[in-house]
């Protein structure tokens, strides 16, 4: 019988592609059909005969769809909470790209407001295992050209997470192996890589420390916000902990890329990016991208318990009716769709290219049957939810409107007035959109509408003086100085002993004296 060759015992035989799993299948340990089954796991190799260092890098499948589910997912909500950011791109006609040529079209509010929400549908797609194979690359070419077309966007970790993206396009989208035990398992010379590049950023970053100003602490004391973590960090000296974060990014340099280490590298990366977060470092989600890589490091088994348990809260769905729950999830898209398709935000388009990517999904599910396709329906309208609940629950949108405002106003454009228009929209009792939209009335001429305005700004923010000061103003220009005297007063009965309402109070007294 032949002997056969090293690389014959190192690698299992070929076997048949498997089709991108739903997410209801991802998350199911179901023994594949004989046609769809991936080969079977090899033994474990004696070290000798495992010398091929980037192509056996191996985690188990679960690992995969966890990390898949936390890395994406932060992307999804990163690029929401982006979109307050958007007006600032092309304002004036003004643009300092990354790149030295300009290779990329130059970007604008709308364009940029596209460009997010699209990255907020398709990695939301993406962290619940749809189209992984069309939408990861699509995303990773709109991240690039987000960070890449403007200065604007200052965020170092951008960059790597450009690389990082890039690299995962790279993973295969179905486990490559299946244990004796059941057990799915995924092999990537990507994923390796992106461990590398990791250790590779922990070491330029030990290296940009070695600095007397950081070593003897000056450096951390200026980076500390007042607080509790402060109090702590004083008491076990600035230089120490300075040289302590050295130590911890060289040994996780060392450490991260290599899967037998996990026990030093997952608590000593996990804790440093904690303690990053609790000193409130303006660093975006970055410590949450690092904290999400650690499940490329750490054993399977709690990413397998972890799915175990999620496989437990949706039982009871298994046995809904497979129409039934098509028509859920379709009415439950189509109204997430609505929502973002009237919110203020310039979103119509990046819903509407969405919208088509679900259906695209859906339809790749059709040899599934209803259930299958379901669930791709259910992914999408979970992304449009997404973004529909980040809208609605945080101060994005009102940013993005008074960015824009802003921004026009400083540079006299006539997108003023949409702009607070636009925050009104989104925040009726916003005292900023009021007391901007009188200043623009009273220019105009529309002396009643600016008297609203900055009755409405004294009304929703009643410890705010410019309201009271503008429409007395107002007053005062207009020959009513009763009525000005008597809109200061409500703003010193509003907040007692103000220097500004006293001091215009005064002149008026003293004017008509």
């Amino acid at each position: 019988m032949a002997k056969r060759t090293r690389s014959q015992q190192r690698r299992p035989g070929p076997g048949p592609a498997v089709p991108a799993a739903s997410p209801a299948a991802t998350a199911s340990t179901a023994p594949a059909p004989a046609a769809a089954r991936p080969p079977v796991r090899a033994a474990a190799l004696p070290t000798a005969t495992r010398g091929r260092f980037w192509l056996d890098f191996e985690l188990s499948w679960a690992s995969w769809a966890l990390f898949r589910l936390c890395f994406f997912g932060l992307h999804a909500i990163d690029a929401v909470l982006q979109l307050a950011h958007a007006p600032r791109y092309g304002a004036g006609g003004f643009n300092v790209p990354q790149l030295p040529l300009p290779l990329l079209p130059a970007p604008d509010r709308t364009g940029m407001s596209f460009v997010y929400g699209l990255l907020a549908i398709a990695f939301a797609l993406c962290a619940v295992g749809v189209a992984v194979r069309v939408l990861l690359p699509l995303a990773a070419a709109l991240y690039a050209y987000a960070y890449f077309v403007s200065q604007l966007d200052s965020y170092q970790h951008h960059y790597l997470m450009c690389l990082v993206l890039f690299l995962l396009c790279f993973v295969p989208t179905a486990p490559t192996s299946v244990g004796a035990d059941g057990r799915r398992w995924l092999r990537s010379w990507a994923l390796r890589l992106v461990l590398v590049q990791l250790a590779i950023v922990y070491l330029w970053a030990a290296v940009a420390k070695v600095d007397p100003a950081w070593l003897d602490g000056k450096l951390l004391a200026s980076q500390v916000q007042p607080g509790r973590m402060r109090s702590l960090i004083d008491g076990l000296g600035f230089g120490a902990v300075a040289v302590l974060v050295l130590a911890t990014e060289v040994a996780l340099a060392a450490t991260i890329w290599h899967r037998r280490l996990w026990f030093v590298a997952a608590p000593l990366g996990v804790g440093l990016h904690l303690g990053i977060e609790l000193i409130d470092l303006d660093i975006g989600l970055f410590s949450y991208y690092m904290i999400a890589s650690y499940l490329l490091v750490v054993p399977g088994a709690p990413a397998e318990a972890a799915l175990r348990f999620g496989r437990r809260l949706v039982a009871p769905l298994a046995r809904v009716p497979a129409g039934t729950a098509l028509a859920v999830t379709a009415a439950a898209l189509i109204a997430g769709v609505i929502h973002v398709l009237r919110h203020p935000l310039p979103l119509a388009r990046a819903a509407l290219v969405g919208l088509a990517l679900v259906a695209g999904a859906a339809l790749a599910a059709r040899r599934g049957g209803a259930r299958a396709i379901a669930g791709r329906l259910g992914a999408g309208a979970l992304a449009f939810a997404s973004m529909a609940a980040v809208l609605a629950t945080t101060d994005v949108a009102a940013d993005h409107f008074r960015t824009w405002g802003g921004a026009s106003r400083r540079m006299g454009l006539p997108s003023e007035r949409a702009a607070y228009q636009g925050l009104l929209a989104v925040d009726p009792r916003s005292e900023y959109a009021h007391f901007y939209l009188g200043q623009l009335d009273v220019k105009a001429g529309a002396l009643d509408a600016a008297r609203a305005h900055f009755a409405d700004g004294q009304r929703v923010a009643p410890t705010r003086v410019r309201c009271y000061l503008a429409g007395a103003n107002l007053e005062a220009g207009g020959g009513d100085r009763a009525a000005a005297m008597a809109t200061l007063e409500r703003g010193l009965a509003a907040v007692p002993g103000d220097p500004e309402l006293l001091q215009r109070l005064a002149a008026l007294r003293g004017a008509g004296g």
